[in-house]
């Protein structure tokens, strides 16, 4: 068996102290979330895991590691990458077809990680996250690229109202189901909601700069897919509409700007 060595770089952000079950870290290598020999239990002591985290864990990505969707999965938080000057990548892909990811947060970028850099591509499977982060640090940014599966969830949120987060944090899709009670798009920094595909629905869609201070630039692309949700555009936020889009709102409150160049809304202004 190969030996493994704790580095003590990168994991100190929310471990002690923490509120969490145990924390695990991963690594380089095999990317499938069902082999316990790339998992380390930081917490246990364990440099080859002998369980699979648990709703109760953290998971701390960082170093360039990509994890890979390939089982029934859980965890309470995942912090995607825990280090600055780096990245990690959580995929959801064919092998991912069938299971879903259970996880209370899920961190994708991390304002207090400057250059780093969080991924999320997901074309199959299924995401149960009563909270989604997409948020990026200076020099740094949070990505989350749907083609296909669901997302589903409490809340979903593009961008930071922390002002540490001035970097970029981008949801674009393309394909596949988002089923959230809240869709914030507002922060510190250039939040984006890029659809071209697919389906949200939300009980509430909110495109603000809603930060005290903040020069950030909140927008939502919607060129293709439909949306489903009581729709605010705040007086710093923007919705472009156009091609084929379908903007169904029980209300669309406009306090900032609303381009239409094509596509359908629905709603009373």
């Amino acid at each position: 068996m190969q030996k493994k060595y704790f580095s003590a770089v990168g994991i100190c952000l929310l471990a002690a102290g923490s509120v969490f079950g145990d924390n695990f870290t991963r690594d380089s290598g095999d990317t499938s979330w069902s082999n316990t020999n790339q998992w380390n239990n930081l917490t246990a002591g364990e440099f080859d895991a002998t369980d699979l985290p648990t709703i109760s864990d953290q998971i701390l990505l960082n170093a360039n590691r990509v994890l890979t969707v390939d089982t029934n999965a859980f965890a309470h938080q995942i912090v995607m990458p825990n280090a600055k000057n780096t990245s990690s990548t959580l995929v959801l892909d064919e092998s991912s077809a069938g299971y879903t990811l259970t996880v209370n947060n899920l961190l994708v970028g991390i304002f207090s990680q400057t250059n780093s850099h969080g991924y999320v591509n997901q074309s199959d499977g299924t995401v149960a996250a009563a909270e989604v982060k997409v948020y990026g640090a200076v020099g740094g940014s949070g990505t989350y690229t749907m083609t296909g599966g669901t997302l589903s969830g409490t809340a979903l949120t593009v961008g930071s109202t922390d002002s540490r987060a001035v970097g970029a944090a981008l949801f674009s899709q393309t394909g596949g189901a988002v089923n959230e009670t809240t869709v914030n798009v507002a922060g510190a920094g250039t939040q984006t909601y890029t659809m071209a595909g697919g389906t949200l629905t939300a009980a509430a869609l909110n495109v603000d700069t809603a930060v005290a201070g903040a020069t950030g630039t909140s927008t939502f692309e919607h060129s293709a897919g439909t949306v489903t949700a009581a729709t605010f555009v705040g007086a710093d936020g923007t919705y472009n509409l156009s091609g084929t889009a379908i903007l169904n709102a029980t209300t669309l409150t406009a306090a900032g700007t609303v381009n239409q160049s094509g596509g359908t809304v629905n709603a009373a202004l």
